[in-house]
């Protein structure tokens, strides 16, 4: 995209160097910056497992891509839901190639399976009566 062009109701792959699809970019608009960087405004990013199933979604108002580092950063509050937890706070960095990110700032999370969070443990036996 040239530099200052805007898009409307852009989508981008994210594919692994084995073509399988590791997330999508859905933006309200994107803006070329410069050379080094895109601007998205009502970001969704929906990253996905191994096995293609959905793992994280991502709402971003306003967040830019540096695209050397490719490192998204958001100075506004972003939200960021799995199937077992929601996190709010009021910035976020993105490692979008790492696939690691870290949220700052008013952080509020719910988590909604607890399930996941605990080791699972083997059954015990049942003590046996001495005669």
């Amino acid at each position: 995209m040239p530099i200052g062009h805007e898009a409307k109701g852009l989508v981008l792959p994210d594919i692994d160097e084995n073509g399988h699809l590791r997330g999508r970019f859905v933006a309200g608009t994107a803006r070329r910056v410069d050379q080094d960087h895109m601007q998205f405004r009502d970001l969704n990013i929906t990253t996905y497992t191994e096995d293609n199933k959905i793992d994280l979604q991502i709402a971003m108002a306003d967040s830019v891509l540096d695209l050397n580092t490719r490192i998204l950063t958001s100075p506004q509050r972003t939200t960021i839901k799995r199937a077992d937890f929601e996190i709010v706070g009021d910035t976020v960095r993105f490692d979008t190639a790492a696939r690691h990110g870290t949220i700052t700032g008013n952080v509020k999370m719910v988590i909604t399976d607890q399930s996941k969070l605990r080791p699972q443990q083997s059954p015990q036996p049942s003590p046996q009566k001495q005669p």
